[in-house]
């Protein structure tokens, strides 16, 4: 009761999240973990952080399927409530890998799921993200999403040039929704109406972060309430689904069921 409400969990409430029981026992009785007694209290600090509720999904993020906004905007709030720096950060991602190898434990065969079940490909841009994100500690949700999208599109089509006007981000986002389906689809972009590609800018620019817009949609905000900053935006859910399950050749038709998905 001294310590209710905590977590949204009341008094006397059986506490079913392990890494909320686990977080409560760190914040008001870290002395029962041996290997957590001696810690330093900017280390206790980091690995509380590694049991934050931060509502992160890492897929989200390398498939460019979320705005900055609902990727980042609880892992930025928990970032401003403390004393937490890009190492931390960084650890937190230690053990989120962790987390993810042990996710299907095999004592006898070790990581399985990680090491013979995971994509390579997936793994690959998860790791490259995570420099990335650990910027997070002190830039906005944008301006990290769109570091990341730089990086990825660089890894991507790294002969491409990143388009200079307001369909760069969008351009990007599919890149990462696509893959290996990434010079199709832009090719398919390019071949859409204009008025077209200028919707799909406009709602894949949308960062849903108030007041905060991206850097080569900001002169468009300006003009054009399309790309006003901050929302309504939309979590295009699956999307890469869509453009990665379709036939060489046919990334127009993908895109085009990408742009009425939009549009509805």
């Amino acid at each position: 009761q001294q310590h209710a409400p905590f977590r949204g969990y009341e008094a006397g409430q059986q506490v079913l999240d392990p890494a909320a029981a686990l977080t409560y026992v760190l914040e008001h009785h870290p002395a029962v973990f041996p290997s957590v007694r001696g810690l330093s209290p900017a280390q206790l600090a980091a690995v509380k952080f590694t049991q934050a509720r931060l509502d992160y999904n890492q897929g989200w993020l390398s498939h460019g399927e979320s705005p900055p906004g609902p990727l980042f905007g609880t892992m930025k709030t928990v970032l401003g409530a403390g004393k937490i720096t890009p190492r931390d950060v960084s650890f937190y991602f230690v053990h989120w890998l962790s987390d993810l190898a042990g996710s299907l434990p095999t004592p006898m065969l070790g990581c399985e799921k990680l090491v013979l079940r995971f994509p390579l490909q997936i793994l690959h841009s998860y790791l490259q993200g995570f420099p990335v994100i650990k910027h997070l500690a002190y830039r906005t949700e944008t301006e990290v999403m769109e570091e990341y999208l730089r990086m990825r599109w660089q890894k991507c089509v790294p002969e491409r040039q990143i388009a200079t006007d307001s369909t760069a981000i969008a351009q990007m986002r599919l890149v990462c929704m696509a893959e290996d389906k990434a010079e199709g689809l832009l090719r398919a972009f390019s071949e859409i109406h204009r008025g077209d590609q200028l919707f799909l800018a406009a709602e894949m620019s949308r960062s849903a972060c108030r007041g905060q817009v991206f850097s080569t949609t900001a002169t468009a905000a300006a003009e054009d309430p399309a790309f006003a900053p901050g929302g309504p935006s939309l979590l295009v859910y699956y999307g890469p689904a869509i453009v990665q399950n379709v036939e060489p050749g046919r990334e127009l038709c993908a895109l085009l069921i990408l742009l009425e998905i939009l549009k509805a």
